[in-house]
């Protein structure tokens, strides 16, 4: 039996003989696999249609296009395929590229994304918001994604990365220490602004630890590294989409977005006097910034 025949037989749900037929390919390249009921009458023709190297998983990570695979039919047809001992492919965490959770959640968050069937960005803007959507919304649907730093790049380049980092390291610090975003800040938030700044860049190397605790402070504090680090994230989404420099500067939304990032990221900010006094939004933002939000009102007897 061929891996592929192997993946087919550990998710089927329905009898064995029913899914494995011969010639498939020939006997249904006029037809169409996402019919409405192509998942109760013909499960073999929704892999054919996931096939690696296809449409769907043409540009698949190297060495996961089964995986990508299996995802596409996990995303096709969620209630014929299962978690099995037969194939351990579809019982991997969602955020294990080796396993079909993994691509059916990135399948199903590009789709979300993209305005229409078989739709392509047309510019820069349009690519970076796709992109900037599906990653997030990927993350809603597993959020363990959003504790693995690149996780949308492939386990080769996350490595060789990781190598840069490992070899450079003390040139990447010294880079965050001279950064001017951190230079200028007073001395309480300069070593959380340079930890940001490296987690920014070899987040492997900074991770939370015990002896270091301002990469384990939550978002909504100063003194930790999260919070510079999405500071920075969101200053750069919101300079592509409201340049602040240039010949149409428009700092009021730009200031606009930044707060509104920060808010979406790290809700224990949202609407805090704390952070909407902040020194580097003050200093920044001047009178552009967002009213405080209004107090809660308090709950009715």
């Amino acid at each position: 039996m061929t891996r592929r025949k192997k993946l087919i037989a550990a998710a089927l749900s329905l009898p064995l003989a029913l899914a494995l037929g011969v010639g498939l390919t020939a006997r249904r390249a006029g037809s169409d696999p996402l019919s409405a009921d192509v998942c109760e009458k013909d499960l073999a023709a929704v892999f054919e249609y996931c096939e690696a190297g296809g449409e769907v998983c043409d540009e698949a990570f190297e060495g996961m296009a089964e995986a990508c695979q299996a995802g596409c039919v996990q995303m096709k047809c969620p209630n014929h395929v299962a978690c099995t001992e037969l194939d351990p492919i579809w019982c991997k965490p969602c955020d294990d590229e080796r396993g079909a959770p993994y691509w059916r959640i990135r399948l199903e968050a590009e789709r979300k994304c993209a305005p229409s069937p078989g739709w392509q960005p047309s510019n820069y803007i349009e690519s970076f918001e796709y992109h900037r959507c599906a990653e997030k919304e990927a993350e809603r649907m597993c959020p363990a994604l959003a504790d693995k730093p690149d996780w949308y790049d492939s386990p080769e380049a996350r490595k060789q990365q990781q190598e840069r980092c490992n070899n450079d390291f003390d040139l990447r610090v010294r880079g965050c220490e001279n950064d001017d975003r951190c230079v200028l800040e007073p001395e309480e938030y300069k070593k959380a602004c340079q930890e940001g700044c490296l987690r920014a860049v070899c987040p492997d190397q900074v991770a939370c630890t015990g002896d270091a605790p301002v990469r384990c402070a939550p978002c909504e504090d100063a003194h930790g590294a999260r919070h510079w680090r999405q500071l920075f994230a969101a200053e750069g989404l919101c300079t592509v989409r409201h340049p602040f420099l240039g010949p149409n500067p428009d700092p009021i939304r730009w200031a606009d977005c930044v707060v509104a990032e920060m808010e979406q990221t790290c809700p224990a900010l949202a609407g805090t006097e704390w952070w909407r006094q902040n020194r580097t939004l003050v200093h920044q933002y001047g009178n552009a910034r967002p009213s405080p939000a209004p107090p809660a009102s308090p709950a009715a007897p």
